[in-house]
């Protein structure tokens, strides 16, 4: 297609999965560079226009590839061959991403990149690389991959909490019994003053055990046979979110104790 569209606004969001910058110019990821004619850099307006750029802003969805060419010299010529959602496994449009359903939730994001933050911060590393395995695998498509890693991330924390306060790992490994241990170690039981707290306390190690059992069932730790469940976006999003919740609710503990 040909740009020959006044300048867009100075302020307005051009932001790309497929950008990077090198050598004083912007690059494009995803620019087809085999061939005559062509090139991988870019510029505002092309990034403004594209396609692909409008689903990762638009839409907010990085689960997808794309191939676009770029044409020189003044690289205000492009065309977008082909965009391919990684969840569906298929050519994919702005349209169709528009009315997708498999778009992972705003909230979801922001619950991830605080996670993950905190998990940098309080050098959580363990759990930090897990979380990070999930968020791919959910974004690619692998929702059982992402339980299984949701899930890990939480014992990633627990175990690293036991370590640093030099208690032993229960000798059954299952979350169930590690969350256990931590509860027993950060002494939650100080705020079953009230039973509000005493509930919610009920309820987030519930949380914890239907986690396991969640992924006992549908996660891929275990392998899987011939008949193995469909796992659905929600569930694997589900996973991520509450995992994501208890271990921050368990460093934000740890962090507490070691303070006083």
């Amino acid at each position: 297609m040909r740009d020959d569209s006044s300048q867009i606004p100075d302020d307005a969001d051009i932001s790309c999965l497929f950008q990077k910058t090198g050598m004083g110019t912007l690059v494009c990821n995803c620019a087809i560079t085999s061939g005559n004619n062509v090139t991988n850099e870019t510029n505002e307006k092309i990034c403004f226009e594209c396609e692909a750029g409008k689903i990762y802003r638009e839409v907010g969805c990085d689960a997808f590839t794309a191939k676009v060419r770029l044409y020189p010299p003044r690289f205000n010529e492009f065309y977008v061959e082909q965009i391919l959602c990684t969840k569906k496994k298929r050519a994919t449009t702005l349209e169709q991403c528009r009315e997708c359903s498999l778009v992972t939730a705003p909230t979801t994001k922001e619950i991830i990149t605080n996670t993950v933050g905190l998990f940098q911060s309080e050098t959580f590393y363990s759990a930090y690389q897990n979380l990070e395995d999930a968020r791919k695998r959910l974004r690619d498509g692998d929702y059982d991959g992402a339980i299984t890693q949701s899930i890990s991330c939480l014992e990633s924390v627990m175990k690293t909490v036991l370590d640093r306060c030099d208690t032993p790992h229960p000798s059954d490994p299952s979350v169930t019994k590690l969350w256990g241990s931590v509860k027993k170690e950060l002494n939650f039981e100080e705020f079953e003053g009230a039973d509000k707290v005493i509930s919610l306390l009920g309820t987030l190690s519930g949380a914890v055990s239907h986690l396991g059992g969640v992924r006992n069932h549908l996660g891929d730790a275990h392998g899987n046979g011939e008949d193995a469940p469909e796992v659905p976006f929600m569930f694997a999003e589900l996973a991520i979110n509450t995992s994501s919740t208890l271990a921050t609710v368990i460093v934000r503990r740890f962090n507490q104790i070691k303070e006083k």
